[in-house]
Formats: structure tokens, C-alpha cells, sequence
């Protein structure tokens, strides 16, 4: 208690000032200086190699491309690379809450109101042509800004304007395009530095989940399950600077940027394993409310002239975000020192100091504050960040504010700086061109559950697609379950959902290693997760009455359609023609007359039946020439209706009518008179049966009610009775033990406050702390004493040090 009195303390004397600078928040720095030049030069700064190419935008397919892609939104054609590129655009709005409102000014946007403001800027699709690609991005014009992934290379396209003000003629329609290798290192390991931070400070060591003194509880609790996805809210906040040198004073496009950058930051998100249960969590963002600040003189602009990082993060966490899990600004400013990033960080201990996710309103010194806020700059000396590497250091607040630290440099498993590269939370901002650039280290997973496990109450939750319940769904290449399940099935091709430290996403070939399908789930792939080639001649499909065996062609794993027989060839036994490949069409239609169903004839209403032109004459198919395989007559199937639909044909090619006349005919042609004669003869022979009959119907009759009465009497009652006494008993036994409980848990809970008040719950942390020394004897006191605070119990501490590679004590015994 004493450590958090002299925190909040230490805030309040310096809230006046700079409000707790180095207390709870934490910055991101490049950890290089860079001067303004020419548009060259400002790319170079982040690419030492790129290619400029026109695109060429469309929204309609040729007729060839039309069949299999009518889905699409947008085609964008260019070439590069010595490659023709045709990328398949649909909308992509996932990120964006249904319940967004969108405010500017003094005017707001929300429901049908949005339809008009330009939303639909945002695409995901894929390369035509290439299975299994990705592509990302946000379209301005001619120009796109994105991502572009293919089994062998990932590239990336942004607008030349983005870099240069030297506008010529139509170069505002160019765009530079690279690739991910040519990305420049801005990570040099003897830059690193780190700042020092009092959220390290616990005030009692010990979670008490039933206390949250300002963490908002909206709804308790529940255990996730897979099927759930579960999505922080944010208020984004844009600033003057923002409209102006990104959105080019557009709110469309404003709103674009955001959509772009927040998406790419919930896919690090929602693909990460937080709890270590083999499946990516799918914790993510959805945006449900945008302001915007188009320029200095807007009503309760509360950042408009902070040109300091620390009193900028201050400035706006003064607004009120407590409907929100998270408020993040953006920002145009170039703030000192190359920083691009400020967040305040959550913490798991809910005694502990505020900030994060789900934080609510506190008051300092008079003045009230929000702590659940991050800000991201795109500018950094000058000079315009790439889209991805904004939307690394926009993951990397939002693991701030779900509670990591900076990785260690004293840490190699978590500041690896090797070929892999170094991870999310490194305290320079990455440049995306390494496998761990995109993904959170050991360390930061083992800080980040904590908090969503004891904060994150906020979280709304909902269904969804997972990846790892080994069903291919939307946005996922393959899906073989966890390492476990992919092993048992030698599925070698595809990323399982635990795996965190690959290059390729989980649910996601493995196409760093070559490995471009999954013969689980691709007929025309090798188990060497490689396509069939074409000179194997390898059947994936039989023939059929209308299409040719199909071969695979070695350009994807799956099966390519065999080549279609001419429309009109007989198939089905004469009955049908061949379209497009499928037996589908009538042998009438075929020949340009229409099907119908004869009437008049008995014999006929189950035949096959034609009308020629504009007739009216409905006629057997034999009367047209159309005969069967063998020469046969041509009738309906089994189950066929007939006679203008009032019946149904039976195996005998007979029509059964469906009408009560007929009923009356068969049985009139049962009763004639030669039959009534026949009866009357049997009876006057054989009467005395009738009369045995009646007999032993009127016994049996008799026999029936008399042990009916028997059977129902006082026993039946008796035995319904003692049933229901029964039951009775049980649930008032049910109801004391029920109560006895409570009445313990009641005296539990009491015991716990009082031990609480008097300082007793320190001891047992204290003992968990011996215990877990003593059971790891290679881990420091410090270690084992940090997890302890931040874990929910001693069984997750164990469980996190034996992740961080520390050695249990081996226990032996010996026998007497």
C-alpha cells in the first residue's frame, strides 16, 4: 500500500508540469535523425530499392476473367517486377463497428448518414491467378496503398505523392512499389535505450479481482471459449495536422488511412496466442467512433498547440473515453527526438497504477483523466512513414496498453537482434522486413494476459471464425488445428493456430519454405506441399457424361475443370442434353421446342412429351424422332409428375392420379356384380365363422375392461405418490446443501477481507514465493517475485517459467 501511495503522490506534485512522464507511459523512438529532401531521398530512407509503376484501375473483368471473379469490387492491373499483376479487390469493412458514429465539427455521421461518406476506400482480396495471395490496402484515386502477398515475395505499394510535394503532371497517379527485403534496418542493437517505468511497482504483490477500483464493469467475466472472437472499442481521435498532411484534408480519405492502419494492426492481433492454449485468441479492435479536427479553431480542441510528445498524450487524455476500451489519436506532428509512439500502460494488478485498456476516469489534483489513450505519428524528421511500418508501431501502443513493457536487450529469447529480427515491443520502431517484426515476444505475452484476464471486462465478445478449429474458413489458406493435431495428421504444409514465431501467419502455408499447398485439403498437391505438375498427368476428377477426366495443370493445387463436351450432345439415356459441361438441359430444349406433359392417351401421360414451336399440341418425344440409347421409347423417371401436374408416374410408367374420382372408379370395379354374387354365396356357406368372429371379439372386449379396472387402483396411486415424496426430500436436501455452501464461501470471503486488512495475504505471497524458489533454484527471488505479482496464480507462474527455460528441481526420494 505504502508503494502506491507514494506513486499517486509522486503524480499529483508533478501533474501541473509534465503529468507523470516517465510513471506510467512509454515512448517508441526511430533511433535515427533524417532530414527533409527530395522525393528520392525520403524513399530511400526507408527502401533502398523501389520501382515505379502506373496502375490501371477498373471495376469490370474481361469476359474470360468474369466467370470465375464476379464477386470482385475493384481490378487493378499493373506490371513490375517482369510480372503482369491482377489484383481482386472486394470491400473490406471489419474493422469498423456497425454502430460507428463519425463526428467533424459540429456535425455527425451515423447508420444510413455514412453511406455517403466514402467507407468503402479500404480492399482485401487476392493476385488472380496466384492461390492462396493476400492483398491489403486502401485505394485514393489511381494510386493504392497497401500489401501485396504471393507464395514467393511480399510487396508493397504506396502513392509517390506520400513522399514528394513536387507534383508533376500525372505523377500524382504513380506508385512506388517494393519489396519486403528491400526494406532499410532502422534497428541498430547499440541504439537501444530504455526508460524507466513505475508501473513495475506493485502496491500489495497480490490480484484481487473483486476490487476494481476504476476499472470499468461493464459485464463480469466469462470464459472464452474458441468459437468467440473478442474486440477492444476505439475512439480514434484525428487531429488538424492529420486531416491536412495525410487525409489531405479529405475526410474519405481520413477515414481510409484509419480503417487501413487499424486493420493491419488487428491481424498482428487477433492471429496472436496470448494464453498459450494452442489457438490464436482472436483478440482484436473494431473502430466504433472517429472525430475529426479539421482545424485549430474547433470547440474543445484540447491538443491543438501541443507540440511536446508527453503534454500531447496528457492534453488528450483529458478527454472522457469511458465508453471505450481504448482512445487513440493520430498525428501529424514531428515530435522530438524521432518519436512516433506514447501509450500508457496497463497493468494487471488492479491496485496497481492506472492506465490501459479499460480504464475509466480518475481525478488528479482536481483535473480528470483518462489513462486508456495512445497517440501514433506518421511523421519522423520530416519525412512521411510507410503505411505498414505506422501500423507496426500502431501494434506496438496498443501491446503498451494491453500492458507490456519494452522487450530487454539484457533478454536474447525476447531482443533477439539476430537474422529473425527483433520483436513488436522492441523500443525502436521496425521496419517490417524481419519474420519477428510482426509478432510479441515471450515477454510480452507472459505481461499481456495478466491484464486482459483481470481488465479487459470491456472486451466485447462475439462469434466468429477461429483459426485452429480445423475447418478452412474465410481468410484462411488451410486450418489442420494446433501442432499437436497438425502432427497426428503429417500436415507439414500448413502453419498450425499455436505457432507465433514463423514468418507466415498461422492458418497460412508455410511459403517462406517453398510449401504453396496442402495435399489435406488439395488434390493437385504433393506431400511435399508443392503442386502436381502437369507432365504427371495425375487424375484428380473422373469423367462424366458431359465433361472430360480432369488433369492436373501444376499451377495451384486445386482441381482444374476437365474440358466440357459440346452443348447438345445426348446424355442421361436420351432424356437430356449436354450445357456447359452438366447434364442439365431437356432433349426438348435442346432441339428448340418445349417440354410438356401429354394428356388425353393413358399410355401417353407418362412418356416423355415435346411441344414444337407455337403449338399448342403437346406429343410424345418418339413422335419427334427423339428415341433412346438403344432405340427405345422415352418416359419420365419414377416420381414424375404427369397429367398437368395431378399426378405422379410409378415404375410401370403409369400415371397415378391424385383425384378422389378415380378412387370412386377402382372401387366401383371392386363391387360389381359378379363379385356381390361371389360374397353372398361364401356366406351361406360358412356363416357360422361370422358368428365365431363376433364372439371372440365381444370375449376379448369384456376381458379388456374388466382388467382395466383392476389395474388401476390404489397402488398406482401409492407408487405416484411415493415418487413425488421422493423427489420432494431430494430437493429440499438440495436446498440445505446449497445454502451451507453460500454460508461457507460467506465466512471464506470474510476471513479473506479481514486477512486482507491485516496484512496477511502478503505472507502467503511471500510463501508462494519461497515455494517457487525453492522449485527453481536457477531463476533470481527478483524473477519468480515479479511473475508472482502479475500473475493470476502460482500454478500460471510455474507455467511461465517453465516457458522462459528455467529447469524444475528434480525431486527424489529414497526408500527406508
Amino acid at each position: 500500500m505504502f508503494s502506491r501511495i507514494v506513486c499517486h503522490l509522486f503524480i499529483i506534485l508533478t501533474a501541473v508540469n509534465v503529468l507523470s512522464v516517465n510513471c506510467f507511459h512509454n515512448i517508441r523512438s526511430t533511433g535515427k535523425d533524417r532530414n527533409t529532401g527530395s522525393g528520392d531521398e525520403n524513399i530511400r530512407t526507408f527502401v533502398k530499392d523501389y520501382k515505379t509503376v502506373l496502375l490501371n484501375i477498373s471495376n469490370k473483368f474481361t469476359s474470360s476473367e468474369r466467370q470465375d471473379y464476379e464477386y470482385a469490387d475493384k481490378i487493378i492491373r499493373f506490371n513490375a517486377y517482369e510480372m503482369n499483376f491482377t489484383l481482386v479487390l472486394h470491400h473490406d469493412r471489419s474493422v469498423l463497428s456497425p454502430n460507428l458514429i463519425v463526428t467533424m465539427g459540429r456535425s455527425a455521421w451515423s447508420g444510413g448518414r455514412l453511406s455517403a461518406m466514402g467507407l468503402a476506400a479500404v480492399f482485401s482480396g487476392s493476385v488472380m491467378g496466384e492461390k492462396g495471395s493476400y492483398v491489403y490496402g486502401k485505394l485514393n484515386g489511381g494510386t493504392f496503398d497497401g500489401m501485396v502477398q504471393t507464395k514467393n515475395e511480399i510487396l508493397y505499394l504506396e502513392p509517390l505523392s506520400k513522399y514528394s510535394s513536387e507534383i508533376v503532371n500525372g505523377s500524382n497517379q504513380i506508385c512506388i512499389i517494393y519489396k519486403k527485403a528491400d526494406l532499410v534496418d532502422q534497428n541498430p542493437p547499440d541504439q537501444f535505450k530504455l526508460k524507466e517505468n513505475c508501473h513495475t511497482v506493485n502496491s500489495t504483490g497480490m490480484q484481487a479481482p473483486w476490487v476494481l477500483n476504476s476499472v470499468r464493469k461493464k459485464r463480469s467475466r466469462t470464459r472464452r471459449a474458441a468459437t468467440f472472437s473478442h474486440s477492444c472499442s476505439l475512439h480514434v481521435v484525428v487531429d488538424h495536422l492529420f486531416f491536412v498532411g495525410v487525409g489531405q484534408s479529405s475526410r474519405s480519405q481520413t477515414i481510409a488511412e484509419i480503417m487501413y492502419l487499424v486493420g493491419s494492426a488487428d491481424h498482428i492481433f487477433r492471429s496472436t496466442d496470448f494464453n498459450g492454449d494452442g489457438k490464436g485468441d482472436n483478440v482484436g479492435f473494431t473502430v466504433t467512433a472517429i472525430s475529426i479536427y479539421p482545424n485549430e479553431t474547433v470547440d474543445d480542441y484540447k491538443t491543438a498547440n501541443s507540440i511536446d510528445v508527453y503534454d500531447y498524450l496528457n492534453q488528450f487524455s483529458k478527454y472522457n473515453f469511458d465508453d471505450f476500451c481504448l482512445g487513440i489519436a493520430f498525428t501529424f506532428r514531428d515530435f522530438k527526438d524521432g518519436v512516433v509512439g506514447l501509450a500508457w500502460i496497463g497493468n494487471s494488478d488492479v491496485y496497481g497504477p492506472p492506465g490501459g485498456i479499460c480504464q475509466t476516469r480518475i481525478n488528479l489534483s482536481g483535473k480528470t483523466f483518462n489513462f486508456n489513450t495512445a497517440l501514433v505519428t506518421l511523421n519522423n524528421y520530416g519525412s512521411r512513414i510507410p503505411s505498414y511500418r505506422s501500423s507496426l508501431t500502431l501494434a506496438h501502443e496498443f501491446g503498451h496498453s494491453f500492458g507490456s513493457i519494452h522487450d530487454s536487450a539484457a533478454d536474447a529469447s525476447c531482443s533477439p537482434g539476430n537474422d529473425l529480427g527483433n520483436y513488436i515491443m522492441f523500443p525502436y520502431a521496425a521496419d517490417g522486413s524481419s519474420p519477428n517484426n510482426n509478432i510479441f515476444s515471450s515477454c510480452s505475452l507472459s505481461q499481456i494476459y495478466p491484464v486482459i484476464v483481470n481488465k479487459g471486462s470491456c472486451l466485447n465478445a462475439e462469434t466468429g471464425p477461429v483459426c485452429g478449429n480445423a475447418i478452412v474458413e474465410a481468410g484462411e489458406e488451410c486450418d489442420c488445428g494446433s501442432s499437436g493435431l497438425c502432427t497426428f495428421y503429417g500436415d507439414t504444409c500448413c502453419v498450425p493456430s499455436d505457432v507465433v514465431f514463423e514468418v507466415d501467419r498461422p492458418c497460412n502455408f508455410r511459403r517462406h519454405q517453398g510449401k504453396v499447398c496442402s495435399w489435406k485439403f488439395s488434390p493437385c498437391c504433393r506431400q511435399n506441399c508443392t503442386y502436381i505438375p502437369a507432365s504427371d498427368s495425375h487424375k484428380c476428377a473422373e469423367a462424366s457424361q458431359c465433361k472430360q477426366e480432369s488433369l492436373c495443370d501444376g499451377t495451384s493445387g486445386e482441381c482444374p475443370d476437365g474440358f466440357f463436351l459440346l452443348d447438345g450432345i445426348i446424355c442421361a439415356g436420351g432424356k437430356k442434353a449436354c450445357k456447359a459441361g452438366v447434364c442439365v438441359e431437356s432433349i426438348c430444349e435442346s432441339r428448340d421446342m418445349h417440354t410438356c406433359q401429354c394428356t388425353g392417351v393413358d399410355d401417353h401421360m407418362c412418356m416423355l412429351c415435346c411441344r414444337s414451336g407455337n403449338s399448342t399440341k403437346c406429343q410424345p418425344a418418339h413422335n419427334f424422332g427423339l428415341l433412346g440409347t438403344f432405340g427405345e421409347v422415352l418416359y419420365q423417371d419414377a416420381g414424375a409428375t404427369c397429367y398437368n401436374n395431378a399426378g405422379v408416374c410409378d415404375k410401370k410408367h403409369k400415371c397415378m392420379l391424385n383425384n378422389p374420382d378415380d378412387v370412386i372408379k377402382r372401387l366401383g370395379k371392386m363391387f360389381n356384380e359378379e363379385n356381390l354374387e361371389d360374397i353372398k354365396t361364401w356366406l351361406a356357406n360358412y356363416w357360422y365363422y361370422i358368428v365365431i368372429a363376433v364372439l371372440g371379439i365381444a370375449i376379448f372386449i369384456f376381458i379388456f375392461i374388466i382388467t382395466k379396472k383392476k389395474l388401476d387402483n390404489t397402488h398406482v396411486d401409492a407408487y405416484r405418490m411415493g415418487r413425488l415424496l421422493r423427489v420432494t426430500e431430494q430437493a429440499n436436501l438440495e436446498k440445505e446443501r446449497q445454502k451451507k455452501q453460500l454460508e461457507e464461501l460467506d465466512t471464506k470471503y470474510t476471513e479473506k477481507i479481514q486477512k486482507v486488512k491485516e496484512g496477511a495475504v502478503q505472507r502467503e505471497f511471500t510463501e508462494a514465493v519461497s515455494r517457487l524458489v525453492n522449485l527453481f533454484p536457477t531463476a533470481t527471488t527478483g524473477t519468480i517475485a515479479d511473475l508472482c505479482r502479475k500473475c493470476t496464480s502460482e500454478d500460471v507462474a510455474v507455467r511461465l517459467l517453465l516457458v522462459k527455460g528455467y529447469p524444475i528441481k528434480r525431486m527424489v526420494t529414497y526408500d527406508q
